[in-house]
């Protein structure tokens, strides 16, 4: 399934990046003097087997030839992996540790994870602004609240935030004409309400997803 593949393709042409498909399924966006991004969609198997899979020798083997074009893409490339999971919460206990050393890993680029259900994507997929919609979805006040208790409680929520924490080029509209990033605000909230365990907990999933 490559559903969020489709709509990662959408986000980056919102943003003025110019996206190529390969006959290998893998999309490279770039965009003049920005960093570049390599995005595939990753089978649960092809994720425990991510350093040693085919599909991940077919990226390494498209990298190396963008690298010989592009004097600064070693640098300046995400790998974005995409897995498609039947239940969000149940996946990343299971496969913590293993999401934890790829997103870890130093060697060739930057590598982050997004898991997402079919269900997650359902009201974002068919939106014309993809942008608009995330922002819509992290700004409301319930569903932010709902968050800070359980990460996996609104599965469209999470993926969301996955988004805008993994995408640095996306920017959470705060008001018209104001934009703050994601961990700005979450963070002066959670002080200003004195929700001192919640600001710890975010914290550690500052930790865990921000590589």
């Amino acid at each position: 399934m490559k559903k969020l593949l489709e709509l990662l393709k959408k986000i980056y042409k919102e943003h003025n990046y110019t996206v190529e498909e390969s006959e290998k399924n893998i999309l490279f966006s770039k965009k003049s003097g920005q960093d570049y991004y390599l995005t595939a969609s990753y089978s649960k198997e092809e994720i425990i087997s991510f350093f040693e899979c085919d599909k991940t020798d077919k990226i390494l083997s498209e990298f190396k030839e963008l690298k010989e074009e592009k004097e600064d893409i070693k640098k300046n490339t995400s790998l974005i992996l995409c897995v498609n999971v039947d239940n969000i919460k149940a996946f990343n206990e299971e496969l913590r540790n293993t999401i934890f050393n790829i997103e870890e890993d130093e060697y060739f680029f930057r590598k982050y994870i997004i898991l997402y259900s079919k269900d997650s994507i359902k009201s974002i997929e068919n939106e014309n602004n993809v942008t608009n919609k995330i922002n819509k979805i992290l700004t409301d006040d319930k569903r932010m609240g709902d968050f800070q208790e359980n990460y996996f409680s609104d599965e469209e929520f999470f993926v969301a935030m996955q988004l805008i924490v993994k995408l640095p080029f996306l920017a959470l509209r705060i008001n018209q004409g104001d934009f703050d990033t994601l961990n700005s605000r979450l963070t002066s909230n959670i002080i200003e309400s004195k929700l001192d365990h919640t600001h710890q907990s975010f914290k550690k999933f500052n930790e865990h997803y921000i590589s």
